[in-house]
């Protein structure tokens, strides 16, 4: 049995993934003993639905994600920040003291139209001091 013109077109624009992109919109403090939620908004340049801080996929297909975050702005770093994808751990970065930025490539994920994207930060060892959150991203690529 065919499906009608209009539900097989509808379904091949649902499957098309774009580049997707959200950006740290405040700073985070030291998290300390706590499990903050990392506030996000769309990227103007690679726009994405972002809703309560978190990315609603748009599309669905394979992808490489990076998780990106700025350095801390002080001598301290160490602060954890896990992507999760439907409430599931699928990468982490730890912040660096100072200005260092890092990001990790999450590569081959497969993604569905709504599915949901949100980071987390937590200071990697309870008991130090650890240091902001800053200019964090996450950066969704149509895997080629």
């Amino acid at each position: 049995m065919a499906l009608p013109a209009n539900r097989f077109r509808a379904m091949r624009r649902a499957a098309n993934l774009a580049r997707q992109k959200m950006n740290q919109t405040a700073n985070i403090g030291d998290p300390g003993a706590s499990v903050v939620k990392v506030p996000f908004t769309s990227d103007a340049t690679h726009p994405a639905m972002a809703v309560s801080d978190t990315m609603i996929v748009a599309g669905g297909g394979l992808a490489d994600i990076t998780l990106a975050v700025g350095g801390s702005g002080s001598i301290f770093g160490g602060v954890r920040l896990t992507l999760k994808l439907n409430g599931i751990d699928v990468g982490s970065v730890v912040t660096a003291n100072h200005s260092n930025a890092r990001s990790v490539p999450v590569s081959g994920v497969t993604l569905a139209d709504g599915d949901q994207l949100d980071v987390w930060a937590a200071r990697v060892e309870i008991g130090y001091v650890s240091g902001a959150v800053r200019e964090a991203s996450v950066d969704v690529v149509p895997a080629t």
